[in-house]
């Protein structure tokens, strides 16, 4: 079947190391959109440690979430926050612009 891809994030076609040395996020580039792992230390915080990547006042993607370990708060330019995704959590963030820390 032409429609089965396979890939893997064990070999990530592009690694993007966070400021600090507070993580990375590996990615593979499917035709549908990117798919990415995404590892943060503790402290790890968007505001410090993308920003300055991004260059971009606040996150602008859209993000789908699976945890496997740590918890992380997000807080939406507008207010909204989310606090306490646990492992096994799943989260999604509509692209608008939010805030995001590892705790």
């Amino acid at each position: 079947m032409a429609g089965l891809v396979r890939m893997s994030l064990d070999s990530p076609e592009e690694t993007r190391p966070f400021e600090g040395g507070t993580g990375q996020l590996q990615l593979v580039n499917m035709k549908e959109g990117g798919v990415g792992r995404a590892t943060f230390l503790p402290g790890w915080r968007w505001s410090e440690h993308v920003k300055p990547i991004a260059v971009t006042a606040s996150c602008q993607a859209d993000h789908r979430a699976h945890f496997i370990s740590g918890r992380m708060k997000v807080v939406m330019d507008d207010g909204d926050e989310m606090d306490g995704v646990r492992p096994g959590g799943l989260r999604h963030h509509a692209t608008r612009p939010r805030r995001v820390g590892h705790r």
